[in-house]
């Protein structure tokens, strides 16, 4: 029998063959550690990442980013800036608290009923002076009709582009370091994204890398997984494979989405919400949501609806059917703000969470 030639014998084929797939996966390794190599070292891969986020540029040298990973950004304490809008010249100013209003003493005074209101630019007072904010407003109401004896302070706390899960977790922060007696928290913006500190004037580009490694949240928020694709496998692929997340930040940033719901966002809002009602009743203090006139349709959280139900929060809502376009805007002028103060304050009186049961209403 004629033994078969070299170049047909099985044995020989194989070798070859898996010398060639071996060859080429090592170029592919090579080519991707390249690729990686080249988006790392220029930092390609977090300037395509910042160019695809969604920016709080409202006024801010009043804004500073935040050593707390939740908050990302924050009110600058002792900030302040003029600007001007449609509503006139307006300033901003920001107190060694970080609250926007004037200065007020951290150890409360034994006539004061002490209010600290959260909120989005709604609450913060975008376009308007630091006495025509919903909060201020709502302060000067209150205190032309409180009984001998009584002072009300309310703390402006509205932060621009906060979405809920912020609010609640700064509400907490100062819940402990302020001990109000009330805690008002606006229903607005509860699967919104978060948003970055947008660089003030003359200040460098921000460095966004360090906001996704304190928490890698972030990236779901903003990049979130395509169907079929497991949540834990994209995150670590966008936490360390920097080809990976330049693909997502870049087909993000060619949709030009400014801003997005994300479902990502329940989980630390729902977190967050449990525990500032579980603070403030073991503190004694009053909690309230607030639904302003901006946002009657906002879903309620179930937790919400359940500490309501317990007795241990209430849901206050602010609104009046068939008004001007202006009532429901979410950055109202000033004299439509002083209407909302009143409307608001004779809610709070009417769910009994103010001290003074028989004091008249604001409005009539």
């Amino acid at each position: 029998m004629t033994a078969p030639a070299h170049g047909c014998d099985p044995a020989h084929v194989r070798p070859r063959r898996a010398t060639r797939v071996v060859a080429a996966l090592l170029v592919l390794v090579a080519c991707l550690a390249v690729l990686e190599l080249g988006l790392r070292l220029p930092r390609l891969d977090a300037r395509m990442v910042a160019r695809a986020l969604y920016y709080q540029a409202v006024d801010t040298p009043v804004h500073r980013a935040s050593d707390d990973p939740l908050l990302v950004y924050e009110l600058r304490p002792g900030g302040r800036v003029q600007n001007v809008s449609d509503y006139g010249p307006y300033v901003v100013t920001i107190n060694a608290h970080g609250a926007r209003g004037p200065e007020l003493p951290a150890e409360k005074a034994p006539d004061v009923f002490r209010i600290l209101f959260f909120g989005s630019s709604p609450v913060y007072g975008a376009h308007v002076n630091d006495d025509q904010t919903l909060p201020a407003a709502l302060g000067r109401l209150l205190n032309a009709s409180a009984p001998p004896g009584r002072r009300y302070e309310v703390w402006n706390y509205g932060t621009s582009a906060y979405n809920l899960g912020q609010n609640l977790h700064l509400a907490r922060l100062r819940l402990a370091r302020l001990e109000p007696d009330l805690v008002l928290v606006q229903l607005y913006n509860q699967t919104g994204q978060r948003a970055f500190p947008a660089p003030a004037p003359g200040e460098p580009p921000l460095d966004v890398a360090p906001f996704f490694r304190r928490d890698p949240r972030l990236y779901l928020e903003n990049f979130p997984p395509p169907p079929g694709v497991p949540v834990g496998l994209h995150l670590a692929a966008l936490e360390h494979v920097a080809a990976y997340r330049t693909l997502f930040a870049f087909l993000r940033a060619q949709r030009n989405v400014a801003k997005t719901e994300s479902p990502f966002v329940a989980a630390y809002v729902d977190s967050e919400l449990a525990g500032l009602v579980q603070e403030s009743r073991a503190r004694g203090t009053g909690l309230a949501f607030v639904q302003l006139p901006c946002s009657p349709g906002d879903q309620v959280p179930w937790l919400v609806r359940l500490a309501t139900w317990l007795g241990r929060a209430h849901v206050v809502r602010v609104h009046r059917d068939g008004r001007e376009r202006d009532f429901y805007r979410d950055h109202p002028p000033p004299p439509i703000l002083r209407e909302i103060a009143g409307l608001l304050a004779d809610e709070l009186l009417r769910a009994g969470v103010l001290p003074d049961a028989d004091q008249r209403p604001v409005t009539r």
